[in-house]
């Protein structure tokens, strides 16, 4: 049964979200899973959702989930989307595994940068920069070259990825039987995660819903789906 694409996730249908790629949810096209990496590089089993705590009553873990807004829930599951999307379609064009190190998403929501890169990597926009949103664009845009990439492809690959927004999934209730577990790490804002191991990636049959945050996103995903 293909998984619903909807304009608005609505809180009461859906017990969790998670943020990704559009070139990580496109797996569900093929009824395959989704990994927890989408992309090469060092493999983490543990997949990461941000609760709809009232959807967890009478789950073990609802007493320590902590209490978010609509908003909250919201704000967090786009920032995951939006990291996955500029890391995966930079991974994806440039066909390799970009280290931490060259971490896209450290530059890609400055307004001051993404001009700039709109603009070209050599043109004074670049150049004038802050010193330190300017040393991070060079570090990425060396590491590609490194790795041998041409500088117009480099250019080309950070102009479309700035662009990418990704996708928001909304897991439904079958998705609370999962062995999960509180995550503790998370910076945004204190808030709890939950996590759950998924060595073989994220199965569709857990996914009522699938929100494109962007417009690229919601054209991939429908001419998939056509195709």
């Amino acid at each position: 049964m293909p998984i619903k694409i909807v304009d608005n996730l609505n809180l009461d249908e859906v017990v969790a979200l998670h943020g990704t790629s559009i070139q990580a949810a496109l797996a569900f096209q093929g009824g395959e899973p989704m990994r927890p990496k989408y992309f090469g590089g060092p493999v983490d089993e543990y997949m990461y959702f941000i609760p709809v705590k009232k959807q967890f009553i009478g789950h073990p873990l609802y007493d320590i989930l902590q209490d978010a807004t609509e908003f909250d829930i919201y704000h967090h599951a786009m920032r995951f989307a939006e990291n996955a999307a500029v890391r995966d379609y930079a991974n994806f064009e440039a066909a390799m595994f970009i280290p931490e190190s060259l971490n896209i998403t450290d530059f890609a929501f400055n307004p001051q940068a993404r001009h700039a890169i709109f603009n070209g990597l050599e043109s004074d926009y670049c150049n004038n920069l802050p010193p330190d949103v300017k040393q991070d664009i060079d570090f990425v845009v060396r590491g590609f070259l490194d790795a041998g990439l041409p500088f117009e492809k480099v250019q080309r690959i950070l102009q479309q990825s700035i662009l990418m927004r990704g996708v928001i999934l909304g897991l439904g209730t079958n998705f609370l039987e999962l062995p999960l577990e509180i995550d503790y790490t998370a910076e945004f804002g204190g808030s709890a995660f939950v996590k759950v191991k998924l060595s073989g990636g994220l199965n569709p049959s857990y996914v009522q819903c699938i929100k494109p945050v962007g417009t690229i996103e919601s054209s991939m995903y429908l001419d998939a789906a056509n195709n």
